[in-house]
């Protein structure tokens, strides 16, 4: 046979490939698995790098991380693929170290946040009112793990209502304006909404936000451990070394957007790149953020469930910041670990000291949602001012947060095949309407991102799973061994259930105190000027002092707050108690221990 009839032969007898978009983690992961079960791939990026997400700049004074760069310490998917890339990590600072928090104008330095933040930073009502609320997430968070599948394919009316819900309608049924009762309570969980999406309150459904911290492995795992480790020498690497080690022919081919997909012949999809030579291939995977498949133009048009999801989930607004000084001044006299949460106000929402080890000191900050939208109509120099001037007031030196020897920072929104940061949402009604859509393939098409994922949605732990299930997907319809199952999220909903123990606990001591208080003073109305309030504090040890005050809160309100916050504890107990009784779980403690404050409240006296 003549060289040229053997290359035809060969050239018809060819395997199709498998068409991979996107190089960020999860479409490496999938490139990864289906190349190692001797598939072949072609794998396309529009960016001039691999990584998505995950953006590492060498800056002169250390590696930065513009992206993700965090570890959780139950991201099982993460560390494993660590491992065997053998990257190395750093805990974060913390336990021997004090954490910032600041809302209102005042600054607090705290070793036990939640402990302090409950009993000691907030008034009774308050402080029972965010405990009721986190009880409410967990009974909600509970209902939804107990379902077979997603959320969206619920026969639970219950859960289907929530979809019809934003975050901020919850807030308002949790902390209704009683006067300011719950002012500052309103402002955290805004901000709990806002920093892991990227978003307002007002923006979110609220089944997404539970389904979120659902995959997340709960509240206690997403707000605290999420944020437990950093990785040496960046992200990055991930998606470098595991390009790296992908045949040739299947590594990422660069600057190259997909332009349009053929999805309409059952024996194989086509796919047409940049540059202009039409592939046919076997299966393809739309390793991308649901907002960006829309870049895509589809023949023939999606269903409709396809073709609108793009629209309804928006990715956050994220700017991340990096400030870089000779020393880490956040330690020097205070012990601060240089990690804080600025709840309130119109400037930075977080920092974090994100030095490695051996390298220049560093505090990473981030403008998010509605703040970080404005401030990415500003010049850099404004913004680096601004962050300082945030930084000088909580840490307390405004002399040394000036004193920046390096500034860096990334606006995911700007960036042309991302759109934003941390991850895709969902607007009231999108998970109901279109969540199969989500990660259900269709046709030869087949869905991996962060988004896609069913654990750690949104982080680089839920872009590896993401990626591992669409590359079993396809192995399976191509009748080849899938690969074997990732490290399994470990079981960590009694660090929920702990949590929830401790904070009933804590406020509860908190009522007792403020009820022990109420009945020491002794409060009149002075009788020449109404408007003024005189309370005799009687302090054990200590001459009584007066307290005198003006305009003072009405009574009325306080009734109001006590009376909403005995009956919530109310319905709650019982709700949970039918709910475990339902599930054959059993935790007589907490319902104890709600019931109990259901009680403290109610015989609270009120001034």
């Amino acid at each position: 046979m003549s060289n040229y009839k053997q290359r035809v032969q060969y050239l018809w007898q060819r395997p199709k490939p498998v068409v991979v978009v996107g190089a960020g983690l999860s479409g490496m992961t999938a490139a990864s698995y289906l190349t190692q079960a001797g598939v072949p791939v072609k794998l396309f990026e529009a960016l001039d790098r691999v990584g998505g997400r995950t953006y590492t700049e060498q800056d002169k004074l250390g590696p930065v991380d513009h992206g993700a760069g965090y570890i959780g310490s139950t991201q099982t998917a993460v560390e494993a693929l660590l491992e065997e890339l053998n990257v190395k990590t750093h805990k974060v600072p913390g336990p021997d170290l004090l954490y910032t928090l600041s809302w209102g104008g005042k600054v607090y330095y705290m070793e036990n946040v939640l402990q302090e933040l409950l009993h000691d930073r907030l008034e009774w009502q308050e402080s029972a009112a965010i405990t009721q609320a986190i009880g409410d997430i967990y009974q909600k968070g509970e209902i939804i793990r107990s379902e077979s599948g997603d959320p969206w394919n619920s026969k639970n009316s219950e859960i289907l209502e929530w979809d019809k819900m934003t975050v901020q309608n919850w807030i308002d049924s949790m902390f209704p304006r009683i006067g300011n009762k719950f002012d500052n309570a309103r402002t955290i969980f805004q901000f709990i909404c806002r920093i892991p999406l990227g978003v307002e309150a007002h923006e979110t459904s609220f089944l997404y936000f539970l389904w979120y911290f659902r995959n997340g492995s709960g509240l206690v795992q997403l707000l605290f451990p999420a944020q437990d480790k950093i990785v040496v020498g960046g992200t990055q690497q991930l998606s470098e070394k595991m390009n790296a080690q992908l045949p040739k022919r299947s590594q990422a081919q660069l600057n190259t957007p997909v332009l349009s997909i053929n999805n309409d012949d059952s024996s194989k999809v086509v796919i047409t790149p940049a540059d202009g030579y039409p592939i046919e291939a076997e299966r393809c995977i739309l390793a991308m953020t649901p907002h960006t498949r829309d870049y895509i133009a589809f023949r023939p048009l999606l269903s409709p469930m396809y073709h609108k999801l793009p629209q309804r989930t928006p990715m956050g607004t994220t700017i991340k910041i990096h400030l870089f000084y000779n020393e880490k001044f956040w330690r020097v006299g205070k012990k601060l670990n240089g990690n804080a949460t600025i709840f309130d106000g119109d400037s930075i929402s977080q920092t974090y000291d994100c030095t490695a080890p051996g390298e220049t000191p560093c505090l990473q900050a981030f403008y998010v949602g509605e703040v970080g939208r404005r401030m990415a109509m500003m010049d850099p120099a404004a913004r680096e001012k601004d962050a300082k001037a945030t930084i000088g007031k909580i840490f307390g030196n405004p002399e040394k947060a000036n004193a920046n020897i390096g500034y860096s920072e990334f606006i995911w929104e700007n960036h042309p095949w991302i759109g934003g940061a941390p991850t895709g949402t969902c607007a009231p009604g999108t998970l109901t309407c279109y969540g199969n859509a989500v990660r259900t393939p269709t046709g030869r098409i087949h869905f991996a991102s962060t988004e896609t994922a069913q654990d750690w949605t949104g982080y680089m732990d839920g872009a590896i799973r993401a990626g591992h299930r669409a590359a079993s997907e396809v192995l399976k319809e191509l009748g080849k061994p899938e690969p074997k199952p990732l490290p399994p999220v470990p079981n960590v909903i009694n660090d929920d259930l702990k949590m929830l123990n401790d904070m009933v606990n804590a406020t509860n001591e908190k009522v007792n105190d403020s009820a022990r208080e109420t009945k020491n003073n002794q409060v009149r109305v002075c009788s020449y000027s109404p408007g003024l309030r005189i309370t005799t504090i009687n302090s054990p040890g200590s001459n009584p002092t007066i307290r005198i005050s003006s305009s003072f809160q009405r009574p009325s309100d306080m009734e109001q707050a006590q009376q909403f916050l005995t009956q919530r504890f109310g319905n709650l107990s019982v709700g949970l108690e039918k709910f475990f009784s339902a599930n054959k779980r059993k935790d007589k403690g907490l319902i104890a221990g709600l019931n109990k404050l259901q009680e403290s409240i109610a015989a609270i006296g009120l001034q």
